[in-house]
């Protein structure tokens, strides 16, 4: 006879030692002579009656009938009283049945019973979706659980994780939520002190260097949980150009961007979609070949006041007048074919990409440059940088060296 307590409740189930002692190996020895009693009754005392009777009934024929509230407590007594077959079943369901509401439930309760079939696919499910498993709280679910009822350890186990498709910033707002919830559990007062003591195996495995400069000082900067210190050196990170190497985060996913490059040679723009973890090498890859055409009156050197009007065309000899009055001959172009050279917004291998007027370097990631989306990118030729550098050059600037006026020695 097995007693079994679930909080003041107790449930007498009856057994057969010889059936238990050939399903299990643990009761196997509990039942042995050397062990057992003569008590005719054995307290259990950390199994809920439910899943122990369905322990039992599996023993005893093989059927099991498992559901979300069952299958874990069945899971910690298959595993305690070593049932394999049943733990299969379990694991089986239990990976048939995962989705992005019960995932941090799941994730929860394979990490305290050491299911680790089951938290590897918990953080498998977890790089893709993320989003929807840490923001989605199924109140109306049977388990009622969310990311906020997580413990601490294992949202650090989460944070560890090289691949988690969510954005920093929305991550952060979470963990500031989970910490004010943490506080009412623990009857403390909600506020910043209380939050930062709680946070503090957290703080460091959250990547801040990953946000943007303006989600950084609007959601970060003004929760007041990271120190003047620590703020100073995350936006000193963020505002170089290029960003130090060795400060660099790794990126939790592949994300995607659109950047708009202003093309000075065909004066054209045109958007491009790149990951911010591309090189600029990769980017000139996707730029290389494109043709940005020019109007018709571009093709011939006339500006945009020069070029007539439909309604100005005239049969015969055609005229029009610019500005200035002048009657000037009209030619009609002839079609011209569009050719993917530098002409027409091409880029060479010279050319130059700047971004906040500093020069992009090849080897280097997007990201160092904090390009973000909507990022505009400047392309010019390298004669126009050079024309620039001339025009901008002060007076005496380019004279040789050895026209400059040398220091007086004796100073």
């Amino acid at each position: 006879m097995y007693v079994l307590s679930s909080g003041r409740k107790k449930k007498r189930i009856p057994a057969i030692r010889s059936i238990l002692s050939l399903g299990s190996s643990v009761f196997a020895v509990m039942l042995s002579e050397r062990w057992s009693s003569d008590e005719s009754e054995i307290a259990v005392p950390d199994v809920e009656p439910d899943a122990f009777y369905e322990l039992l009934r599996f023993i005893y024929c093989e059927k099991v009938a498992l559901t979300k509230l069952i299958v874990w407590p069945l899971f910690y007594a298959a595993d305690k009283y070593d049932v394999q077959a049943l733990k299969l079943k379990c694991i089986t369901f239990l990976k048939t049945s995962l989705t992005p509401s019960n995932l941090c439930y799941y994730l929860f309760k394979a990490r305290l019973l050491g299911a680790t079939d089951v938290m590897n696919l918990c953080f498998e499910r977890l790089s893709t979706a993320a989003t929807n498993a840490i923001f989605h709280c199924p109140r109306d679910d049977e388990v009622n659980f969310c990311f906020h009822d997580l413990d601490i350890e294992t949202i650090c186990c989460i944070l560890e994780r090289n691949k988690l498709e969510v954005e920093e910033v929305d991550l952060f707002k979470s963990i500031l939520g989970w910490a004010k919830l943490e506080c009412r559990r623990k009857n403390l007062r909600t506020n910043v002190k209380n939050m930062r003591r709680l946070l503090e195996p957290v703080l460091p495995l959250i990547r801040f260097r990953l946000m943007s400069l303006s989600e950084f000082t609007e959601v970060v900067s003004n929760s007041g949980i990271l120190s003047i210190e620590e703020e100073l050196s995350i936006l000193t990170y963020l505002i170089s150009r290029p960003r130090p190497e060795n400060l660099r985060p790794i990126p939790r996913f592949q994300k995607s961007i659109k950047i708009l490059i202003c093309d000075e040679k065909s004066r054209g723009n045109y958007n491009v979609q790149v990951n911010c973890s591309d090189t600029v090498a990769e980017l000139r890859k996707k730029l290389k070949g494109r043709a940005v055409p020019r109007d018709d009156g571009a093709r011939h050197g006339m500006s945009s006041h020069e070029r007539p009007d439909r309604d100005e065309r005239r049969c015969g000899r055609q005229y029009y007048e610019d500005d200035t009055r002048r009657r000037r001959r009209y030619v009609d172009p002839a079609p011209i074919r569009v050719v993917a050279t530098t002409d027409t917004g091409g880029i060479a291998d010279t050319d130059i990409l700047k971004h906040e007027n500093v020069r992009l370097v090849n080897s280097r990631p997007l990201s160092d440059y904090g390009i973000g989306n909507e990022s505009i990118i400047l392309l010019q030729s390298a004669q126009s940088q050079q024309r620039q550098i001339i025009r901008e050059a002060r007076p005496g600037a380019l004279q040789n060296e050895a026209n400059k006026l040398t220091p007086c020695e004796k100073i």
